[in-house]
């Protein structure tokens, strides 16, 4: 599935080397940190330990404000850059710290930074995930690979999902047509079929927990997202209200296609609310329904034999049980086959760093519908003393 393309400074085998993957989903409440160890160039990542590092309340408030809004100040974009820098090198110090690490040990970061907008399908395609760079690697002493998106998206491609790589590179059954369903803010896909091994598939089906969370937060002061689907669990699915939302667009669209919170919003969500009177919990129920009945229908091309679900998500019982009742695959979470779902996405930007420095391109053009494959992100190396 992947080559060499570039001559960056290879792995020379000697020995296992270690980086840090970095990155804040569409929740924009903090950084998810992995420390990642791998044994040779072509190795597949092992996890080391982890950490979650909260932004502090005012961030948080503004990196919403900044997402949902139609536009954004250019100082309020460049200070928020700097601040989701300066929480980006905390999250990898103080994961260090925790496992005993010197930054001398570690032979990159890969940060997927803050995302602002993703924008792939208009004439002239953008995504801007924020987090300086430069201010990672000087506060961690540590080369910091970023910007993981763009050179997809400037080869023709969506520049999303990215997972996918690394669900073929660690989850990938000779025997088995496996989909891996990652459940973060947006809902996301990767097919990993026996039959075509060099070519998984992989696109956003569309929202996952961005509107389930911001629902209940907007109706239970206090409630960061809805522990198990036990608040979804009381209410009932609004039928009506439900086929106002399986009537976007979006979602009967071919691949390779991806999506973020600037499209799947609260604005969104609360547009199809209009002229309806549907209690609270209810709209939560179909808000569950909604992530699980989306997920299903993209699945039903491919013939599924297994579902395999990581993200927050997989935490959610009434969703699982949902995706169970009605996918034809068996439905389950990926923990149970050792893997880390919450941790998932930052061991995949680790590898993606590691992948950098080897000039390793990884990224499927089947996934994401670029011309050709290219070797993902910028580096900025860290200061060495002459």
């Amino acid at each position: 599935m992947h080559n060499a393309t570039s001559p960056a400074a290879h792995h020379d085998d000697a020995g296992p080397r270690l980086y840090v993957g970095l990155i804040s989903g569409t929740s924009m409440d903090g950084v998810d940190a992995a420390l990642v160890r791998l044994d040779s160039r072509d190795a597949t990542p092992c996890c080391v330990g982890t950490h979650s590092h909260s932004y502090d309340e005012a961030l948080h408030r503004r990196l919403a404000k900044v997402v949902h809004a139609r536009g954004i100040e250019f100082t309020e974009l460049c200070e928020l850059d700097t601040l989701v820098g300066r929480a980006f090198a905390d999250a990898n110090n103080e994961l260090l710290r925790a496992h005993g690490v010197t930054p001398d040990s570690v032979a990159a970061i890969g940060s997927h930074g803050q995302t602002i907008f993703h924008h792939p399908d208009v004439e002239d395609a953008n995504s801007l995930q924020i987090g300086n760079a430069n201010i990672i690697a000087e506060l961690t002493g540590i080369a910091t690979v970023a910007d993981l998106r763009r050179r997809d998206i400037a080869a023709g491609g969506q520049g999303a999902p990215l997972l996918p790589a690394l669900h073929a590179k660690m989850l990938f059954d000779a025997s088995t047509i496996r989909g891996i369903l990652n459940l973060g803010g947006i809902a996301n896909l990767t097919v990993l079929d026996p039959a075509k091994p060099s070519t998984p598939l992989g696109f956003d089906t569309g929202p996952a927990n961005t509107l389930m969370d911001a629902w209940i937060q907007s109706q239970q002061p206090g409630a960061a997202f809805d522990r198990n689907g036990n608040w979804a669990r009381s209410g009932n699915i609004n039928e009506p209200l439900l086929a106002r939302w399986l009537a976007d667009p979006y979602f009967a669209r071919p691949t390779p296609k991806s999506t973020g919170v600037d499209y799947f919003n609260p604005a969104w969500m609360s547009r199809a609310l209009e002229g309806l009177n549907i209690a609270p919990v209810d709209v939560q129920r179909t808000l569950t329904r909604l992530t699980a009945q989306t997920a299903a229908d993209a699945a039903v091309p491919f013939s599924l034999e297994e579902i395999w679900v990581v993200g927050g998500g997989a935490h959610n019982q009434l969703l699982l049980e949902d995706l169970a009742l009605l996918s034809d695959a068996r439905v389950a979470s990926a923990s149970t086959l050792g893997i880390d779902v919450d941790y998932l996405e930052a061991i995949a930007f680790a590898w993606f760093a590691h992948c950098h420095i080897e000039g390793l391109s990884v990224i499927p053009t089947s996934t994401t519908g670029a011309r050709r494959q290219t070797v993902a992100g910028a580096l900025y190396p860290a200061n060495r003393a002459l």
